[in-house]
């Protein structure tokens, strides 16, 4: 959604892909500049911003990165050592 917002709504002041998260487009939209442009996408930014079903995705998906990028890493360094380890994945 973010994505969207920032290709549709600031067009040419869009901000970089790669930075542009749900927390950059809500600091964003809850600017002056933005609030009144566009007062019910920073509404709905602030509404999803305060759900407990947001809060929860937020800190699933954050914690799924952080588990998986360890994972990556390691496996990296036993690929390069030329180890072999069998492990479970870690979604079964």
């Amino acid at each position: 959604m973010s994505q969207i917002s920032n290709a549709t709504l600031l067009t040419n002041r869009k901000k970089k892909p790669d930075s542009t998260d749900f927390p950059l487009m809500l600091k964003t939209l809850l600017q002056a500049t933005y609030s009144t442009a566009f007062p019910d996408m920073a509404e709905w930014y602030k509404n999803v911003n305060a759900s407990d079903e947001y809060a929860y995705i937020d800190s699933f998906n954050n914690r799924t990165k952080y588990t998986l990028d360890i994972y990556l890493k390691m496996t990296l360094k036993y690929v390069e050592q030329q180890n072999s380890v069998r492990n479970k994945s870690i979604f079964s």
